[in-house]
């Protein structure tokens, strides 16, 4: 049998003339604290340490908002539950190029198999927006708390004697109490009622035909009371 001759073959003359390059690969998921997750994000961004984190092995928590510089490449471990979650998931890579290598690994379910068999039915299916009912009140009180919580952490939410209301503090025995931040947080909600909820309803488009029960806003504006949500015990 004659020898092969390895000397013009082609990944033999790869292996010698590239460069060594060092994988460091660093977890990115909900269990890092915001100084850990950052300090990860910042590195990965950089590359300019031959230590610095270049591979990620990432969870959900690396979500579609994040800048995450140079990413070209995702490995999916299994496939997402549909088109969208494939979108968000594989949309992280090639932003700054314009290209990206994205591959699923899939199982051996019917349902792996079936979009291994239709992979467009997966990379170009049809992605439905969420939505909701707005005349959904506990929603709506929920929103509405919710943009309370954003003008006091933004200093644009005053307590009936003029005050700027602070934003939420971080001990809990700060929260509840006749003195607690959150009496001071519903006797702005109280004062200020009408024109907070005027507000908060121009957030929401108009002429939809869509019915919106905005009465359950209005009640929830003149008795917002967060102490409600004190635990028990």
């Amino acid at each position: 049998m004659r020898e092969r001759d390895y000397s013009r073959d082609y990944y033999r003359r790869l292996y010698l003339t590239g460069g060594t390059f060092r994988v460091v690969t660093t977890e990115h998921t909900g269990m890092l604290s915001r100084p850990e997750r950052e300090g990860v994000e910042r590195a990965f961004k950089a590359g300019t340490h031959y230590t610095d984190t270049n591979v990620l092995s990432c969870t959900p928590t690396l979500e579609l908002g994040i800048d995450i510089g140079d990413l070209s490449a995702v490995l999916l471990g299994s496939l997402p539950a549909g088109p969208a979650n494939y979108v968000q998931r594989a949309g992280r890579a090639g932003r700054r190029t314009g290209n990206a290598l994205v591959v699923a690994f899939g199982g051996r379910r019917a349902r792996d198999l079936y979009y291994l068999d239709q992979p467009r039915e997966m990379i170009a299916g049809t992605i439905l927006p969420p939505g909701c009912y707005l005349s959904a009140v506990e929603i709506l009180r929920r929103q509405y708390t919710a943009r309370l919580l954003d003008l006091a952490a933004r200093g644009e939410l005053r307590t009936s004697d003029g005050e700027t209301l602070a934003p939420v503090p971080r001990l809990s025995s700060a929260l509840f109490g006749t003195s607690g931040w959150c009496q001071d947080l519903a006797d702005a909600a109280q004062t200020h009622g009408a024109s907070l909820v005027k507000e908060f309803l121009t957030l929401f488009p108009t002429g939809d035909g869509q019915d919106t029960d905005m009465e359950g806003v209005s009640e929830h504006a003149a008795g917002t009371n967060c102490a409600r949500t004190r635990p028990e015990g």
